[in-house]
């Protein structure tokens, strides 16, 4: 499946109301989100995100669907480990937290996010509050989404996903951080400047 996202920061009290006034919520969840990389910073200058959420190891791979001013975030979800060997190019010899260690991946950040998930109007919206391991900041998010098969569905769920937050009185004209965007800025500056020079983040 193909996440399209858009994401949200400083959106009032007032404005998330609106957005879930009509919809159903899911579940709250607290996710425990640790991300990894290697020492020259390789994976996230790629813009490919390796997470254990809880459990389990996830790896969001992008989609070139334009440039990096798009208003929407495209990735591919990769969930399973045979899937993630693969797409990192590594070789299967014991289990997989293991071969990324012995490959020079490091967890650099660890959010725990208190999250609630809801379902209306063809679209997925997750408010988020996240705390870092080792940091007075915090991130207040909310991200829109919708899945697609094709990437053919890309345009289309775009500006769905922008008439929606327009509608719902939010805007749109800026591309802010999300929760690993906030903490590099804030805590791991030379991975922030990497990231900006390379276009995977903003400059805010």
């Amino acid at each position: 499946m193909i996440e399209v996202e858009k994401r949200f920061v400083n959106v009032t009290d007032e404005n998330k109301r609106a957005l879930i006034e009509d919809a159903e919520l899911l579940k709250n969840k607290v996710n425990v989100d640790t991300y990894y990389d290697q020492d020259d910073f390789s994976l996230t200058l790629s813009d490919r995100w390796l997470r254990k959420r809880n459990d389990q190891f996830e790896l969001k791979v992008p989609i070139a669907v334009g440039s990096k001013t798009e208003p929407t975030q495209v990735y591919r979800e990769l969930e399973t480990d045979g899937e993630i060997y693969e797409a990192l190019g590594l070789p299967q010899v014991t289990v997989l937290e293991e071969d990324l260690a012995k490959a020079g991946f490091k967890a650099f950040m660890t959010a725990r996010t208190s999250r609630g998930s809801y379902k209306g109007n063809g679209f997925n919206i997750d408010i988020d509050e996240s705390t870092f391991d080792g940091q007075e900041f915090t991130y207040d998010g909310v991200d829109i989404e919708v899945m697609v098969e094709e990437e053919s569905d890309i345009v289309t769920a775009t500006q769905r996903i922008l008439d929606f937050a327009r509608e719902r009185g939010l805007s749109i004209d800026d591309n802010p951080l999300g929760k690993i965007g906030t903490y590099v800025k804030n805590a791991r500056p030379e991975h922030y400047r990497a990231l900006v020079e390379a276009g995977v983040l903003p400059e805010v």
